[in-house]
Parts: C-alpha cells; structure tokens; sequence
C-alpha cells in the first residue's frame, strides 16, 4: 500500500490509514495508535493496547493448584512475555518443586531467580525480545543437530551430544516465546523475522520438530554407544538426514528457493528400501523416526514456501 505525505499547518505532516487495517484493529477516528522508529530507519505503527497488555507482564503461580504441573505453567507465562513470575504455595515450597523450577529457569533465556523464600520465588525476565530473531534461532538449532550428527557417525561422544540436545531445548523455548509473541504483539513480529502472522505456526511446528530430531538423535546415539559400531546402512542414512538438516541452517530462503522441488512420495519409496537392510531392530525404529520427523518439517516448509508466495503476491 503506498500514500502520499501531506502537509498539516507550518511544522507538521501526516498520511491516513488503510481503511482496512483501522477495522481490522477495531479503531475509530478517536482512537491512539503508537509509532516507533526501528533500527532499519523504517517506522512502525500499531494500534494503542499497552493498557491490555500490563496484565500479562506480571504472573503469580500458585504451584498448589498446578501440582505435577507448575513447571509448564511457568513456560507458558514465559512465553506470553511475562516479565515478572512470582512462584508460591499457601503452606510451603518444597525442596522438590524448589529443584524443579531451578531446572525449568535453566531452559528460560534471560530468566533469573532473583528472591527466595520459604514459600515464594520471584523470577525476573530480562530479555530484549526486538534483538530475537526467529530465523537465526531455527539456523543455530540445525547448526546444533548437524554437529550431534556428526558425533554419531564419528562414534557417539554422549557428553557433547547431552549438552546440545539441552542447548536445543533452551532454544525451543526461546523461539517458542518469539513465535507467539509475534501473534499478540505487531512490534515482536516486526523484528522477529517473521513476515506475517500466517508463518507462526508453521515456525512453531518446523522449531518444535527440529526439537524432536535431537531427542532422537540422543536416543539413536545411546544405542549405536551400546553397539559400539555403526553398520554401514545406518550411516547412510544418517548422512542423508545431515544433509536435509544442513539446508535447515540456511532458513529461511530455502522456503523460496527449494521446497517445491521435494518429492515426498518418491523419497519415502526409497527410504523403506534402504531400511531394508538395517538389522537392528532398535536402530530401524529410531531411523524411521527420524525420517518421519524430517518428512513433517519438509510438508511445514513447503506451506511456507507458499504462504511467502501469496505475500509476495499481496493475497496475505
């Protein structure tokens, strides 16, 4: 949409709005809009709901109603934007929900504990979330699980591939929180990398996939530990898996430049043959798992491909 800058008086310009976005966004011609300058010198306008908002900066958990629970909760306030968490029991906080939200906060990025007592816990979120790029967080984790890969066909070193699949999970969640955000809030979204709000889910779904590719990579590498070898089959296999998630690393120009031409049918014929002649009947499982994994990240990238396409040819 273009318009031209009127002049306003001696000292001041203004451009009207489309029609459409003001209905959109419920507004009339009394209403507050914001505007902010972002870094590439372009500016941004969006429909004044801080007030709304405010509730959502602050959260307080009583782990007493969430029980087993508590610790999704507090992701799920964290991925809302939350700020603020304030986690506390009526009576007391255990030792062991204690330990478990330690562990929880180690997988929230920019979240520190910064109070304690003995029956609350206050957590604060110090997260810049326009410097978060969706796309750069979807490249480090197939960066991650190409390394993982790596280690398996070289012989599985189990403490470097522990500790990328927790890097990855730590990623999952911070790109959960981006990805949603971007759904509530026009100024995430404009720095997120993610051109419309139609991309979100496939975004989450490809993210959230890529999170299950690790953990069977993890469980494939336990077992080819505990078989001491890699049968020749396997490693071909997962060679073809490398190669698809070292295409991920360069996301997302491969949605434009690639996924049209991924013939899913004529891929999953040849996988059966070549599963064929793995022996083991642990190594197959986890090996079809995976192919199944990368076959839904494939389907998720063909959609976006197409979503950018009708962007492109302003239909979304």
């Amino acid at each position: 949409m273009e318009r031209k800058i009127q002049s306003v008086g001696t000292s001041s310009f203004s451009v009207s709005l489309p029609k459409k976005w003001v209905e959109k966004s419920n507004l009339d011609a009394k209403s507050t809009v914001f505007f902010k300058e972002l870094n590439d010198g372009s500016l941004l306008i969006s429909p004044a709901k801080a007030a709304e908002k405010e509730s959502l900066k602050k959260f307080s958990i009583n782990v007493d109603d969430y029980k087993e629970n508590f610790g999704q909760i507090v992701f799920a306030a964290y991925y809302l934007g939350s700020e603020e968490i304030i986690v506390y029991s009526d009576k007391k906080l255990s030792d062991k929900v204690k330990s478990e939200l330690r562990d929880t906060v180690s997988y929230m990025s920019g979240t520190e504990i910064v109070f304690e007592e003995e029956k609350k816990m206050h957590l604060h979120i110090l997260l810049d979330r326009a410097k978060i790029n969706a796309n750069n967080i979807i490249s480090r984790i197939s960066l991650i699980i190409d390394s993982s890969i790596n280690s398996c066909l070289n012989g599985p070193d189990m403490k470097e591939i522990n500790r990328n699949e927790e890097e990855i999970d730590r990623l999952y969640h911070l790109a959960s929180k981006i990805i949603l955000l971007s759904l509530a809030d026009s100024n995430t979204l404009a720095t997120s990398g993610i051109k419309h709000r139609s991309l979100a889910v496939p975004y989450l779904l490809i993210s959230k996939k890529l999170e299950n590719v690790a953990d069977s990579i993890e469980d494939l590498a336990k077992i080819l530990k505990a078989n001491k070898g890699i049968q020749a089959e396997t490693s071909e296999l997962l060679q073809d898996i490398k190669s698809f998630v070292k295409l991920c690393t360069k996301f997302p120009s491969i949605t434009s430049e690639y996924v049209f031409s991924i013939h899913l049918n004529e891929e999953s014929s040849k996988l059966d043959s070549k599963l064929k002649r793995i022996k083991d009947s642990e190594v197959k499982t986890e090996l079809q798992r995976l192919y199944r994994l990368i076959h839904d990240i494939k389907e998720e990238l063909v959609n976006l491909s197409f979503y950018n396409r009708m962007i492109k040819e302003n239909v979304l």
